[in-house]
């Protein structure tokens, strides 16, 4: 690679003596490499190559302002030197002629006045900011001390622009962040009013659900009576139809069945006697009473009232005596075959 063609990374101009470091491969001007490391930590392979030309130039300075120091201090000693001799304060006047018009503002002052101000004590904010011991240090003491207090504020001042690109950088990112913040405040209130809605949809939807299962219990239970009615009006359909076979031939055909009905029993016999009580005295009677064992369940048949029926009919009904029918699930339709038998043979037992 040709020297024309080496360019610096910090500055990009165009190098004639770069400086290289062999880790990186980065190519820097001397003043740009010095710049570059300042802000990189210890372990930056650049900052180990050219540490060195910092710390020099660091020391440079050092000397310079030791330098300058030194140089007020023989001055500081030759005007107190020479305030110390006796013509110092001769009232001499100067060998040199003033218009007596003349407002030069460079008119010497007078040796008493010089060893005025020389003599004048410091201000009491001026000690204040003296370091401690200040009075019992020497001369080079305090020269050295003044000397590193100002190689550590030319380090500091060397920093600030490091650190107003930093405090820009990191106020930048606050902002995008600030502005994320709000954002996400912003889809947070919705997502919130997103989550009310739906717990009022939830709401009425478990409020629509629990009256759809009331109802629907309700209509199962309308169900179950509806049909345990029409299936007790079948069973008595069926009984009459096998007693009279006028009426039997008028009902469709049907599986057989091993369900019996009881019907007459007049109301002061269903008062005084539970149904296996006037089942058990319907057998006797029958004379099958060793029967009974095959009896499975007795139930009373309830008829079914109409609440639209007139004053009239109610008292028609009422006058007529209140019969009681009863319902027995047998073993086996041929034990229910055999008791209707028996009924036929014995018409009247009660």
């Amino acid at each position: 690679m040709s020297v024309s063609h080496d360019i610096c990374v910090r500055c990009k101009g165009a190098l004639k003596t770069p400086y290289i470091c062999e880790k990186c491969g980065k190519t820097f001007h001397q003043s740009c490499v010095k710049d570059y490391i300042k802000s990189k930590q210890e372990t930056h392979c650049c900052k180990k190559k050219f540490g060195y030309l910092l710390k020099k130039s660091q020391s440079t300075d050092v000397d310079t302002q030791e330098t300058a120091f030194r140089n007020s201090k023989s001055r500081l000693t030759s005007l107190r030197s020479a305030s110390s001799q006796p013509e110092f304060f001769s009232p001499v006047s100067p060998t040199f002629v003033q218009s007596p018009t003349s407002d030069s503002v460079f008119t010497p002052s007078t040796p008493r006045e010089i060893n005025t101000v020389m003599t004048e004590s410091p201000q009491k904010s001026t000690q204040e900011s003296l370091p401690e011991g200040w009075p019992g240090m020497t001369t080079d003491e305090k020269l050295t001390t003044v000397m590193k207090s100002l190689v550590s504020l030319t380090i500091a001042v060397a920093e600030i622009p490091e650190i107003k690109a930093q405090s820009t950088s990191l106020s930048t990112k606050f902002d995008i962040l600030t502005d994320s913040l709000n954002k996400l405040q912003v889809e947070n209130v919705k997502t919130r009013d997103e989550l009310a809605k739906l717990n009022d949809k939830l709401v009425t939807n478990a409020n629509n659900t629990s009256q759809i299962e009331t109802k629907l219990v309700t209509l199962t239970e309308q169900l179950n009576t509806k049909t345990q009615t029409l299936s007790d009006e079948i069973l008595l359909l069926k009984s009459v139809a096998m007693i009279n076979p006028d009426v039997s031939d008028l009902l469709p055909s049907s599986h057989p069945t091993s369900e019996l009905v009881i019907s007459g029993i007049p109301e002061s016999v269903s008062l005084h006697l539970s149904p296996e009580d006037i089942t058990t005295e319907i057998f006797n009677k029958l004379f099958i009473s060793d029967l009974k064992s095959d009896i499975l369940c007795v139930r009373e048949i309830k008829k079914k009232t109409k609440p639209n029926d007139d004053t009239n009919n109610q008292r028609s009904k009422n006058d007529r005596p209140l019969l009681h029918s009863y319902m027995l699930k047998l073993k086996s339709s041929q034990i229910r075959d055999f008791i209707i038998e028996k009924k036929e043979n014995r018409k009247c037992f009660l």
